[in-house]
This record gives structure tokens, sequence and C-alpha cells, in this order.
């Protein structure tokens, strides 16, 4: 494949901003947290504006992107069942186009619906690849409480494997 010399500037400057961002990342949780692993949780849920409780519907659904290295923590009470899946890009592509689980290929991993939900996703600590599903079959609300835990793999994890 042939990249223009303007498409190779692009690339190599996303590289050292993805890559400075990561360290910066890093650093910032080393120096809020006081140390690096075990140090505590964040709270990562942005969808709902920052209400304490979101409005679900049949046909609409919540997404999260996962972040790499790190556990993600998912912790929720809701008025009606919640599935939570967690897919690849590819597999969340497929998901958008038909807004239905049963359009995505492939094995992933999902917490069956629930109204009262804490689980840890671990497959993310070595692989940024993942993005979390929050989808129901009725009307109702969710009061997230979704956070990470800082933890890295020492080797790729998940898709990423």
């Amino acid at each position: 494949m042939q990249f223009s010399r303007r498409k190779m500037y692009s690339v190599s400057i996303v590289l050292i901003v993805l890559t400075a961002g990561f360290f910066i990342a890093g650093t910032f949780l080393q120096r809020v947290n006081g140390c690096g692993i075990g140090c505590g949780s964040i709270p990562v849920w942005t969808v709902c504006s920052g209400s304490s409780a979101c409005s679900l519907s049949p046909s609409s659904w919540y997404a999260e992107t996962v972040p790499d290295t790190f556990v993600f923590n998912v912790h929720f009470t809701s008025t009606v069942p919640v599935t939570v899946y967690f897919l690849g890009i590819q597999q969340l592509v497929q998901f958008y186009k038909c807004s239905s689980i049963s359009c995505v290929s492939g094995s992933f991993q999902s917490f069956p619906a629930s109204t009262s939900l804490s689980e840890k996703f671990t497959l993310a600590e070595g692989c940024g690849g993942y993005v979390a599903i929050f989808e129901s079959s009725a009307s109702g609300y969710i009061s997230p409480d979704v956070s990470m835990t800082y933890d890295p793999s020492p080797s790729p994890t998940g898709i990423c494997a």
C-alpha cells in the first residue's frame, strides 16, 4: 500500500499524539492516585451528561469505549433488564448497521440482562479495541456507576491477542 507524503505525515502526527496521550494519561493517573496499579477506580460514564439516570427504550442503546490497560467496572441499577455487550470495532459497525446483536458475527463477551449488575470486564487490560453496548428491550431508566481501574497486562489480551 502506498501513502502520499501528506498521509505519512498525518499518520506520524497521530501516532505521536496517541503515544504522548498514553504517556500523559499514565503519568496523570500516577500523580492523581499517588501510585500505579491498585490505587482505586476512576469514573468513566459520560453518556448522560451528568444526570443520575438515563432513559432507555427498545430502539436505543448506549455505547461506552472501554479503555486499554484498565479493568472496566460495570455497576448499575435499572428499572428494566439491561444487557451489556463487549464488541470489537468491526462488530460495533455490524451492530450499528442493524441495531441488533443478531447481526454481529464472531464471538463476544456479554453480561446477561439484569436490573442490577456489578461485574468486571478484564479483556481490555491488554487491548484497546473494545466498546461496551448497554441495551434494553423495554422502556425504563438506568443509573450507572461505571468506572475503570488501572491494571495493565504484560501481553495482549482479548481480540488483540
